[in-house]
């Protein structure tokens, strides 16, 4: 498989991930935070296709170390919405 096809299937399939992790957010109830992390990790996926644009070893590799951000960006963004949802975050003590 050439490196042409890799980055056709890649373009292809990210709408479609993109869309289904939108419509579980709205299933779910997720707010305006959910949505951020979202953003983020969209960034970060453009970033990471960026990247790998003309399949160089080493742009290769930064882009799979920097694969957690993109994770990370989405749980975060879930378990802040859900936090400031249920109330448990921020407490606030006086």
């Amino acid at each position: 498989m050439s490196s042409k096809v890799n980055n056709a299937q890649i373009q292809v399939n990210s709408p479609d991930d993109v869309r289904n992790v939108v419509l579980i957010g709205n299933a779910a109830g997720l707010g305006p935070i959910y949505y951020f992390g979202l953003t983020l990790a969209a960034t970060l996926a453009l970033h990471h296709l960026w990247l790998i644009r003309d399949r160089d070893r080493m742009r290769c590799f930064a882009a799979f170390r920097g694969n957690n951000l993109f994770g990370m960006a989405v749980f975060v963004g879930v378990a802040l919405d859900y936090a400031v949802r249920t109330g448990a975050w921020p407490r606030w003590y006086a």
